[in-house]
């Protein structure tokens, strides 16, 4: 018999997350990756994130309206506060990290 699915062990890290970025993205981006996990995790650090929860978030790239949704997800991403707006230290922040010779840059 086989021992039935128990999402309480699936779960991904913050170093999950950030070390299998190149994996994920094919390309090595830490900053991005600690965005990512903060998103999916409410802002909250030492969280756990459920592999449903990354699936979901994630599956939005699946849908027809792409740009919309590429435009929601990097809103969701960048808005490091989590206040739903992208005020002035939300973009300083991420001039100070994002390198100018990364493909985000």
């Amino acid at each position: 018999m086989q021992p039935k699915f128990n999402e309480d062990r699936c779960y991904l890290t913050e170093d999950d997350i950030v070390n299998n970025m190149k994996n994920v993205f094919g390309y090595h981006f830490p900053y991005f990756g600690k965005m990512l996990y903060l998103m999916l995790s409410g802002g909250l650090d030492k969280a756990k994130i459920s592999m449903s929860t990354f699936i979901k978030e994630l599956l939005v790239f699946k849908r027809e309206d792409v740009h919309y949704v590429y435009n929601i997800f990097a809103f969701r991403l960048y808005d490091i506060d989590h206040d739903g707006i992208l005020n002035v230290m939300n973009l300083l922040h991420l001039q100070t990290n994002i390198p100018y010779s990364s493909l985000v840059g």
